[in-house]
């Protein structure tokens, strides 16, 4: 598959410690993205690729990385699908891509179209693939939030200042009672042990149930 194709592009050409192979290995995906089209590829794959670009050491390689970020957003009309991305570029880099993007508005018409999708249905929509990205978004996080421990409150708090700043009477130190609690938490989205006889939720509820009576809420 074509995906397939582009891993190897990834794993050998990209990742290659040889910068000659890199800057290859990335002008190739730049020239395919904008021969084939955007809508021809896994979108979470050239998002994923594009960022490593974008970080690489290489000022050349990470001009490509720019460039194919701004074919991305150009398909999609927008920014949003490159969100996270987005965020971790340089100040700089991110106003390369604006200009990139302000430059063009329109995505590049592809020239070709790739043999291994002969026969097949016409490429999705933008919004399509903005939903199937969505979903597939969530389902990489449903994983991540499955493989991650549990979070056994009850062996975490008592070595934070939670149950020392409840008693104080000072709106500011109850506040720090309930960081602690929210940081003991762990990871968000929180994923806490279930109760048992060993994890008993009540007496926390009750610690916390006078607190909603409070002046500040």
């Amino acid at each position: 598959t074509i995906d397939s194709v582009l891993d190897i592009l990834f794993q050998n050409g990209i990742k290659s410690r040889k910068p000659k192979t890199v800057v290859f290995s990335a002008k190739l995906l730049l020239k395919s993205v904008r021969v084939f089209g955007v809508g021809s590829f896994s979108t979470p794959l050239l998002i994923t690729h594009s960022e490593h670009l974008t970080a690489h050491s290489s000022a050349e390689v990470r001009e490509i990385g720019i460039n194919i970020m701004a074919e991305i957003c150009r398909y999609f009309g927008s920014k949003t699908p490159l969100r996270a991305s987005v965020d971790k570029l340089k100040s700089s880099q991110q106003s390369q891509l604006n200009n990139l993007v302000d430059n063009q508005h329109h995505p590049t018409q592809p020239q070709r179209n790739l043999r291994c999708k002969a026969g097949e249905p016409t490429n999705l929509s933008p919004e399509e693939i903005m939903a199937a990205l969505k979903k597939k978004q969530q389902e990489d996080e449903a994983k991540r939030l499955e493989k991650r421990a549990a979070v056994n409150l009850f062996q975490v708090l008592p070595h934070t200042c939670y149950k020392e700043k409840l008693k104080l009477e000072k709106w500011s130190e109850k506040v720090a009672a309930l960081d602690a609690l929210i940081e003991a938490g762990g990871e968000q989205p929180y994923k806490l042990c279930s109760p048992s006889s060993s994890v008993d939720y009540l007496p926390l509820i009750r610690d916390l149930k006078p607190l909603l009576g409070h002046t500040h809420f």
